[in-house]
């Protein structure tokens, strides 16, 4: 009974603990808790110039968009090419110009805001120009890296959007690096109580087995 008991113990603490670290990654790798109502985006795909390949521009572009998923819903990539594509239908050529051409992409999906990347690159020297679209204003953060690989620009892109996205904090139900930060903040230390709790049931559990046993010796 005794090596029963312990079993059933162990197995208990086992899967406890393993409950509670899938239970903190899952909610830790959230974007952001609690912020169902978060705004919406649109994010254009990222322009380069230069000696950019396919794989760093897609690598980027993932960037991008994981970075801005902290703090908006994203714009599914197919509605945003159905809205482009009616967009050039309905604009004449003269009238087709880049910011144009938002503006209706914007009216068409009614989403106020809308995110570009630029990356020019020239021997070795990469400019990083990240753009946002409001609906009546427009703010632009740039920064510039020396020989850089992807790893560096990705790192670059995280910076450059927490920069942009403090200069617009005006947008309704945007959400603040702090609110993101104070909501992770909140999961571990629920975790860590549960963690707690899951130990002190185990202690517990012990003392009750311990006795139990006792009882059996004492009763031969």
């Amino acid at each position: 009974i005794r090596k029963f008991h312990r079993k059933i113990c162990e197995w208990s603490k086992t899967v406890m603990k393993h409950l509670l670290i899938i239970l903190s990654f899952l909610l830790l790798s959230s974007p952001v808790i609690g912020q169902s109502e978060r705004p919406e985006t649109i994010i254009i795909p990222v322009g380069t110039m230069g000696k950019i390949s396919d794989s760093q521009k897609q690598i980027i572009q993932n960037t991008l968009g994981q970075e801005l998923t902290k703090y908006f819903r994203l714009v599914p990539q197919d509605k945003f090419e159905e809205a482009q594509e009616k967009a050039f239908e309905e604009l004449e050529f003269e009238e087709c110009t880049e910011d144009q051409c938002i503006m209706m992409i914007q009216e068409i999906l009614q989403v106020e805001n809308v995110f570009s990347l630029q990356i020019v690159e020239e021997k070795g020297d990469t400019q990083l120009s990240l753009t946002w679209v409001g609906l009546d204003e427009k703010k632009i953060a740039t920064d510039y890296c020396k020989g850089c690989g992807t790893f560096e620009l990705n790192t670059k892109i995280a910076i450059l959007v927490n920069n942009l996205v403090n200069q617009i904090k005006s947008i309704k139900g945007l959400p603040t690096e702090s609110s993101v930060t104070e909501s992770k903040k909140e999961v571990v230390e629920e975790s860590e109580k549960s963690l707690s709790s899951e130990k002190n049931w185990y202690a517990n559990s012990e003392k009750k087995r311990v006795r139990f046993d006792s009882s059996l010796v004492g009763n031969h």
